[in-house]
């Protein structure tokens, strides 16, 4: 055996992991997930058409996100479950308080994080509910009668059958409230807008103007911005003259990055995915905490 004196082998050299690109997609964007002869909206499409739209956004390697409302999260997941299995690509389903804009508006808003420095992708997406319910998200509509939602009572969907033109406030975040403005014009039961000091910008999506009782609440000191974009609204609110207004902060990457902090995050105890402190449930797995 030698005795001579054994070259010394460095430890091996960790590089930094790479997270790989995140594409963040609306379930109800009836312009994204469109085909030939058929209706658009994610669970609309044939099967062999929303396989072909999800493999052209992933072939890159790119997670897809895919953020949809509280009431189709299990539709989508199941829809995206098979897609993954079928393309061996990596899909996140994240269901979401609000409307169609409240959900258009924090895919922008996430697209802008997630480009922040020192931000893991996971801390981000992990945070995306507890931002959509702080989002001042209220619709103006005609009718009531075809929503089932807190706080919309049988007065309201009476009403709603009543020959005459009446309208209607509905309020899904911060704090559910419905209001007949036709009749009330006050703004009392509304949670109003506060983003602190990086101020507040108000979208609007729909044919309605934005009644003036609605002003207040929304905190907006600049006309509202119109969203260009083909959201389905009617299929949503059942309501074809629905129109929906969100709050948010006008500098949306300042208001996350003070919301997601670098360190420490608390890791799922089943996948193992830093999550911030206030998620209830693991996003990429499921686990409730």
């Amino acid at each position: 055996m030698s005795t001579e004196p054994q070259p010394r082998i460095p430890p091996p050299v960790m590089r930094e992991e790479i997270e790989r690109p995140s594409r963040i997609m609306l379930a109800d964007d009836l312009s994204t997930w469109s085909g030939d002869d058929a209706p658009g909206g994610l669970l609309r499409l044939p099967a062999a058409t929303r396989l072909g739209l999800i493999e052209s956004m992933t072939f890159d390697g790119s997670r897809l996100i895919v953020l949809c409302g509280e009431s189709a999260e299990v539709a989508v997941a199941r829809e995206m479950a098979l897609a993954q299995a079928a393309l061996e690509v990596e899909i996140t389903v994240v269901a979401l308080p609000g409307g169609p804009l409240g959900h258009y508006a924090l895919a922008r808003i996430a697209e802008q994080a997630l480009g922040v420095a020192g931000r893991p992708t996971s801390l981000v997406v992990s945070l995306l509910p507890t931002l959509a319910a702080e989002l001042v998200d209220i619709a103006v509509l005609r009718s009531v009668s075809g929503l089932d939602l807190p706080g919309v009572g049988i007065g309201q969907h009476l009403a709603s059958v009543l020959p005459g033109r009446r309208q209607f406030a509905v309020q899904l975040t911060p704090a559910a409230a419905v209001r007949q403005i036709s009749r009330d014009p006050s703004s009392d039961g509304f949670t109003r807008a506060h983003f602190g000091p990086v101020g507040v910008r108000v979208l609007i999506a729909g044919p309605q103007p934005l009644p003036p009782s609605l002003e207040g609440v929304l905190g907006g000191t600049e006309e509202p911005h119109r969203v260009r974009t083909e959201l389905d609204l009617p299929g949503f609110w059942g309501d074809e003259e629905a129109t929906e207004f969100v709050a948010v902060p006008k500098d949306p990457a300042a208001w996350v990055v003070a919301r997601v902090p670098v360190q420490p995050h608390s890791p799922c105890d089943w996948c193992g995915a830093p999550l911030v402190a206030a998620a209830a449930r693991c996003v990429f797995c499921g686990f409730s905490r």
